[in-house]
């Protein structure tokens, strides 16, 4: 069964891939031809692999699929587009809150929703100390997020522990790679300029990098170790 959900997993990584790149195509983002398909694999496989043959597939799939447009997005324009962030949450929302009706597992949506809450609020604690280091935007991300850490908890007590160790390892993440990229940006090397705009970032923020992309990974990271999902 394992070997029949990875070899499922690869075409659904690719077309979750594609799905991506074609939305932040509607952005303006020009995407490199099959570069987000494979990133679409990467995290699509290991998350059936993990999670097996069961219906939390879909609504993880679907999430993932939101947050790899999101980080295209955020990677090249710094920004994630409300309608992008909005409908990632009312279609893995809405999955999640279908199957865990017919489970009979109401709990699990009030952690969702208790999830939610908790890694927005967080991240807009951060906001108000410090705009210039956390957008309004990842706060908006942080109740998909949230969403998804509060859903894999079994207990009130994992709501809190998922959401801290998303938020601890996406800001570890995050810290890495603005870092490297602050080093290359003083050699001169831009890997964030946008090609088709034909100029790099504006001199005035060398420092500035996107955090969508980091929090999302560090929620990715917990949805592949929560016991609940872990076939």
């Amino acid at each position: 069964v394992t070997a029949l959900v990875g070899a499922l997993m690869v075409p659904v990584g690719g077309v979750a891939g594609a799905a991506a790149r074609r939305i932040a195509g509607a952005y303006g983002v020009a995407a490199p031809r099959w570069v987000v398909e494979v990133a679409g694999v990467l995290v699509c496989l290991p998350a059936g692999l993990v999670l097996g043959w069961t219906w939390r597939l879909g609504p993880v799939t679907v999430l993932l699929t939101g947050l790899l447009a999101l980080s295209v997005i955020d990677l090249v324009l710094y920004r994630l587009p409300d309608p992008v962030v909005g409908a990632t949450l009312v279609l893995t929302g809405a999955w999640m809150a279908l199957g865990e009706l017919v489970d009979g597992d109401s709990d699990s949506l009030a952690r969702a929703i208790i999830g939610a809450g908790l890694f927005s609020g967080l991240l807009l604690a951060i906001h108000l100390v410090a705009p210039a280091g956390m957008g309004f935007g990842d706060v908006k991300l942080g109740v998909v997020l949230g969403l998804a850490c509060g859903w894999a908890a079994s207990d009130g007590f994992e709501v809190l522990r998922w959401v801290f160790v998303a938020l601890f390892v996406g800001s570890l993440i995050g810290v890495v790679f603005g870092g490297a990229l602050v080093l290359l940006r003083a050699r001169g090397i831009d890997p964030l300029a946008d090609p088709d705009a034909g100029t790099a970032l504006a001199p005035s923020r060398p420092t500035g990098f996107p955090f969508g992309p980091a929090l999302a990974a560090g929620t990715y990271i917990v949805l592949l170790v929560a016991d609940r999902l872990v076939a």
